[in-house]
């Protein structure tokens, strides 16, 4: 799969621009060991599960959703609908709904563009489907 053929989207908009995209997923460590089991070592169970998504981007003039919006959510607090993955007929993707916990721009200078970069963090569970067919 090619960069191009992935999208993440908050509500009905593309972020525009992208450079890079992650879905970071994590679990908090439940201990459950006790003196009848494991032979002394330690044993550990998935307690809750969390996730976001960092993204990367170049400000894109006359972008129709990029960094300057990313910017106006974080200062909103608002939480809308991502979605994150293939495009493609039969590929999978992730929803879930997120709140944008961290914001930055940069200004590298020497005629480069404006970089800017985001932290998508998801509240409640994360769901995956299928692109079907058109």
């Amino acid at each position: 799969m090619e960069g191009q053929e992935f999208i993440l989207k908050l509500g009905d908009n593309k972020i525009m621009g992208t450079v890079s995209r992650s879905l970071n997923l994590s679990a908090e460590e439940k201990d459950n060991t006790t003196m009848d089991t494991d032979a002394g070592w330690s044993s550990t169970k998935s307690g809750k599960k969390s996730w976001d998504v960092a993204v990367e981007l170049q400000w894109q003039k006359g972008a129709s959703y990029g960094g300057k919006e990313l910017i106006a959510a974080f200062m909103a607090g608002t939480v809308v609908e991502m979605i994150f993955g293939g495009i493609l007929e039969g590929e999978t993707f992730y929803k879930g709904n997120v709140w944008v916990s961290g914001a930055s721009l940069g200004t590298p200078g020497n005629g480069q563009n404006i970089t800017a970069s985001a932290t998508l963090k998801g509240t409640g569970a994360l769901t995956p489907d299928v692109v079907p067919a058109p």
